[in-house]
């Protein structure tokens, strides 16, 4: 009689603790996989980069750095060191990513490199370049705290005595560019012969990206005293911040393989 209550007492202690394991499964006892982050937003213009210049041994220190993100495409700006970097995030992993950039200097002469890094959503993001000059170091940006989402009238000149004017890669030559209501661009070279975009006229389109201070543009360049220059095919982003007054910077950079067009543009 002994032996079957002990029989059944270890039974009943095994079924229990088989119970209380599939309790434990039933309310969250195993992990799931984090999501992938979302880089998607503007980076605002006080990030800091470390790279190499020409000679891939002087280090060049970059203080405003700044980034659009939309999608897979990113592309970080120093107006101050005339620099572009046009890329493509090839892969997110968590918070982890690779990346490949066309780098520009002067709207001119791109270089490639590649970036791996680190994403943290809606705070930074993070990268080591391997390549060569500007694209050998490291970068860090980050979020701005002003993510609004893009809207056509935070950027339509339109009705207004007001337009965005900038030099376009660093160079004296200045454009004056408008944009109506509907996001439509036009813009001509105002002065100077001094810039790879030199005598061109402009115009395209502003698309606001969903919910984040990005928009995305194409752009047609025609007219240009360099013919080379001419091109259906330049597309990239923009993104606003408000330095005196709401929204009256835009970072404005488009490429197309050959050619970088940017600027940080003021509402004059």
């Amino acid at each position: 009689m002994k032996h079957v209550f002990k029989s059944h007492w270890f039974i009943r202690s095994t079924l229990l603790v088989l119970l209380a394991g599939l309790v434990l499964h039933g309310c969250g006892g195993s992990s799931s996989t984090p999501a992938n982050a979302n880089p998607t937003g503007y980076y605002s213009n006080n990030g800091t980069a470390l790279v190499k210049q020409t000679d891939d041994t002087t280090d060049l220190s970059i203080t405003d750095l700044q980034a659009m993100v939309s999608g897979n495409r990113i592309i970080m700006m120093s107006a101050a060191k005339n620099l572009v970097y046009d890329g493509t995030i090839t892969s997110i992993n968590q918070s982890s990513y690779t990346a490949t950039f066309t780098i520009y200097s002067s709207g001119q002469n791109p270089i490639s490199a590649t970036a791996t890094g680190t994403i943290t959503q809606g705070s930074s993001i993070t990268g080591t370049l391997t390549g060569t000059g500007a694209g050998n170091g490291t970068f860090n940006v980050i979020y701005a705290l002003n993510n609004d989402p893009a809207a056509i009238s935070r950027i339509s000149t339109e009705g207004t005595v007001n337009v965005w004017g900038g030099y376009d890669n660093g160079s004296i030559n200045s454009h004056a560019y408008f944009v109506s209501n509907v996001g439509a661009l036009s813009a001509a070279d105002t002065s100077g012969p001094v810039s790879t975009f030199n005598g061109c006229e402009m115009s395209g389109t502003f698309v606001p990206v969903t919910g984040a201070n990005v928009y995305t543009i194409f752009v047609t360049v025609t007219n240009c005293a360099d013919t080379t220059v001419n091109g259906t095919d330049y597309a990239g982003l923009a993104a606003t911040r408000s330095d005196v007054d709401p929204d009256d910077r835009m970072a404005f950079s488009v490429s197309n393989g050959n050619w970088s067009l940017n600027t940080e543009f003021w509402l004059d």
